[in-house]
């Protein structure tokens, strides 16, 4: 089974403008996340898909391979769009293919679940490879920040997942997101993210998430709070 793992890290959010690059603590906030996959992906293909130069030299900390995007690219595609790109361009000069396409969101900090990527492979092959599998937090976790998810909340029943048919709501983070690469990045053809999204997505429990996923200065602030309380 071959893996690729794509940190997708435009440079100018349109909300909070190069925030992979503020420092939190003494390190940029990407690192918290490149810190997270050095941790628990030990032989499968990482990269980081950006357009942003100074991102290199981290990479090169960490060894892991970038592909650069044109700024004007960047700006006009969404983040699946900016998958698609750094998929197709590393299969072709390998002449492979994947089978699974992890998404590894960059400005989701505090991942505390270190089995979740093994967690999300489980179900991918247990449920003989649906479009994706993204990760999630049950719903009365930590409520006090439930209105800072935004527009995040989905049917479970609408997910195909039987096991968890019974509960109503849950919140879908993304931190992560498995896709399967012959069903979502079909060849000569970009799939749209409404179809992935409603065509098959099951969810897996993330344990003792805080779920920040930063894209404005107030939960930056937030973020910045905790690591200084911790």
């Amino acid at each position: 089974m071959k893996i690729i793992y794509i940190i997708p890290a435009r440079k100018n959010s349109r909300r909070l403008p190069g925030k992979h690059l503020i420092p939190v603590n003494g390190k940029p906030l990407i690192c918290y996340t490149l810190d997270f996959i050095e941790e628990n992906v030990k032989s499968d293909e990482i990269w980081i898909c950006t357009d942003d130069e100074k991102l290199k030299d981290i990479a090169k900390q960490y060894d892991i391979k970038i592909f650069m995007e044109d700024e004007v690219g960047a700006k006009s595609e969404n983040m699946y769009g900016a998958l698609h790109k750094c998929l197709n361009y590393r299969e072709k000069e390998m002449g492979e293919r994947f089978d699974i396409v992890f998404c590894v969101n960059p400005s989701v900090p505090l991942r505390t679940d270190k089995n979740i990527i093994d967690k999300m492979k489980r179900v991918w092959i247990k449920e003989n490879k649906p479009f994706q599998v993204i990760d999630a937090i049950e719903p009365l976790t930590l409520p006090f920040l439930r209105g800072k998810i935004r527009n995040n909340k989905v049917n479970i029943k609408m997910l195909n997942d039987s096991s968890d048919a019974e509960k109503n709501i849950i919140d879908i983070i993304g931190s992560l997101a498995l896709f399967n690469r012959e069903k979502c990045f079909p060849e000569n053809k970009l799939t749209t993210f409404e179809i992935v999204w409603r065509e098959g997505v099951f969810p897996v429990i993330h344990e003792n998430l805080i779920p920040i996923d930063i894209d404005t200065e107030k939960e930056l602030n937030l973020f910045k709070f905790i690591m200084g309380n911790k």
